[in-house]
């Protein structure tokens, strides 16, 4: 809890700087692309990740997580081509011209955010929770910290869907370890 506690008072704290380095359209961007990767990210892994904590022995738990991992993958392979031959009309279908730009960012967002989901349930089946909230500051410090420098850099829009990806990416490095 600390550590979401303290991960969101940083985006908080973060806020008036980053709405005067971006635009609202930008924001809206933004939050399409998390839209869509909210939607993707929640059957990427075909819900496999839920079940790591339950297995009694880390063979069976371990065996889970590399079936979840796969699926990430073919999930990611999935939306990447959708993103290569449809980027276009996700554009359209989500009203959102901008998006287009950047659709093909979705294919990082979705690998890194459903391995992140797989760790952190290993995470969770090895009782490491101190590991998780020092992960949610640290994916806090690095999704501001790029939206900030690439906000300063006039990146537009482009920076806040980076500084989402880099912040799960840094979640991910942290459970890696």
């Amino acid at each position: 809890v600390v550590g979401t506690v303290l991960a969101q008072a940083l985006t908080m704290a973060a806020m008036p700087l980053l709405t005067r380095l971006y635009s609202p359209e930008e924001f809206g961007a933004l939050g399409v692309f998390v839209a869509l990767l909210g939607m993707i990210s929640v059957m990427a892994n075909f819900r496999y990740e839920v079940a790591i904590p339950l297995p009694e022995t880390d063979q069976a738990a371990a065996n889970l997580m590399a079936l979840a991992l796969a699926c990430g993958a073919l999930t990611t392979l999935a939306v990447t081509l959708a993103t290569v031959f449809l980027h276009q009309q996700i554009a359209e279908m989500t009203k959102s011209p901008v998006l287009a730009r950047y659709v093909w960012l979705l294919p990082i967002a979705v690998a890194v955010t459903s391995a992140y989901a797989v760790l952190q349930s290993w995470a969770t089946r090895k009782r490491a929770f101190t590991r998780v909230a020092l992960t949610r500051v640290e994916q806090a410090v690095g999704g501001v910290s790029t939206q900030l420098l690439m906000g300063w850099c006039s990146a537009g829009a482009l920076g806040l869907i980076v500084g989402q990806i880099v912040a799960n990416g840094v979640g991910l490095l942290g459970l890696g370890r």
